[in-house]
């Protein structure tokens, strides 16, 4: 019996080892030279927003994927990783063209969208949703939710072990 539980916790701590999401790019690579700084780079998130093609230049697209079992998938984290790339390539603008929340299913949150850069940003606004405050919110319930399931996942695995005993 101590070796089931030994082993459903060894699954448990190796299937947690690849944990965060990742991002699928098309149409564009990311060097580490090229990585900057998103503190002094201005980018908007507008959700499926429908820009002018002579005002807008797609710069590339990216999709944020889950790992599997992941936790450090949160959409905080998914966004942060895309502002990066929006800043590397001179994008001043996130076109969330579709996106997941966590979900019975996922723990994750995913995400395609458009990097591009806009012209006349003037009218551009962030959406809402995409407020610091509020996407500090859904994240913080996503971690509890990923922690409750990896706790339920445990105790699961340890009660299967007890019982085929």
């Amino acid at each position: 019996m101590l070796k089931m539980i030994r082993l459903c916790f060894l699954i448990l701590i190796l299937n947690s080892c690849s944990t965060s999401s990742y991002f699928v790019r098309e149409g564009y690579k990311i060097h580490q030279d090229q990585i900057a700084q998103t503190s002094k780079c201005r980018v908007y998130i507008t959700y499926q927003h429908k820009f002018n093609p002579s005002d807008s230049k797609e710069l590339g697209t990216i999709k944020a994927e889950e790992p599997g079992m992941g936790v450090d998938c949160q959409e905080d984290y998914v966004l942060r990783h895309l502002v990066s790339d929006a800043c590397s390539l001179g994008a001043n603008v996130i076109n969330i063209t579709k996106e997941s929340r966590p979900n019975f299913w996922s723990t994750c949150y995913r995400a395609e969208a458009d990097l591009l850069s806009v012209q006349k940003v003037r009218n551009i606004k962030t959406d809402p949703k995409y407020h610091p405050d509020q996407i500090a919110k859904r994240s913080e319930l996503g971690h509890r939710k990923t922690k409750e399931a990896l706790g339920a996942g445990m105790a699961g695995g340890i009660f299967g072990a007890i019982i085929t005993n």
